[in-house]
C-alpha cells in the first residue's frame, strides 16, 4: 500500500489502484458506508483509511473549517449534536476516532469517538489548568464551539462534564 502523486498536477492516488485520494475523501464526506466505498472501487478498507490519513495530513485548517454544536447538559447527561461540519472538520474527527481504536470501521462511529476525544482531552487540559489544546487547530475549533454553545468551562465544570464522559479524572494523572 502507497500514496504517490501522479500526473502534471500530482494529484494523490492509491498507488495500486490509481485511484484518486479525493475521490474517496469526497466519498466518505457525503457519508457513504465503507461497504459502499469497496464496492465502487478496487481498494481495500485499509486504502481507505490511508487515503482519510493523507487527505487530513497534507491540509491544515483553513478560516472555512468550522463546526457547529447543540451542546445540552442535564441530569449528569452531556448530549453533542453536530449541527454542521466542513469537510476538513469532519475527516479530522473520524481519523482521531481511528488513531484510539484502530479496529473500528464504521466512519459515523469513528466520528463520534473523535469528537467525544478531543473534548475529553480538552476538558482535562482545562482540568489541569493549561490550554494544551490551543496548540491543536482541531482541538482548538471543537472547545471554541464547546464553550461557544456550552458556556465557559472552569476547572469545577471539567469535572463534571468528564464524568458524564464516563471519564473518572481521579484515575487520570494530573
Amino acid at each position: 500500500m502507497g500514496i504517490q502523486s501522479r500526473g502534471p498536477n500530482n494529484i494523490l492516488v492509491l498507488e495500486r489502484s490509481a485511484v484518486p485520494v479525493n475521490d474517496i475523501c469526497d466519498l466518505v464526506c457525503s457519508r457513504q458506508e465503507l461497504k459502499v466505498i469497496l464496492r465502487k472501487y478496487p481498494i481495500t478498507e485499509a486504502e481507505v483509511f490511508e487515503c482519510l490519513d493523507a487527505w487530513v495530513d497534507t491540509r491544515d485548517a483553513t478560516e472555512n473549517d468550522y463546526i457547529k454544536f447543540d451542546v445540552e447538559f442535564s441530569n449528569g447527561d452531556l448530549d453533542v449534536m453536530t449541527m454542521g461540519i466542513s469537510d476538513w472538520m469532519y475527516l479530522s474527527l473520524v481519523v482521531q476516532g481511528r488513531v484510539y481504536f484502530p479496529e473500528e470501521v464504521d466512519l459515523e462511529r469513528l466520528f463520534m469517538l473523535g469528537m467525544e476525544q478531543v473534548i475529553t482531552d480538552c476538558l482535562m487540559d482545562v482540568r489541569d489548568g493549561n490550554t494544551n489544546f490551543e496548540m491543536n487547530e482541531l482541538h482548538r475549533i471543537v472547545y471554541e464551539e464547546f464553550e461557544r454553545t456550552h458556556g465557559v468551562v472552569d476547572e469545577p465544570k471539567a469535572k463534571e462534564l468528564l464524568l458524564s464522559l464516563g471519564v473518572n479524572y481521579h484515575e487520570t494523572y494530573k
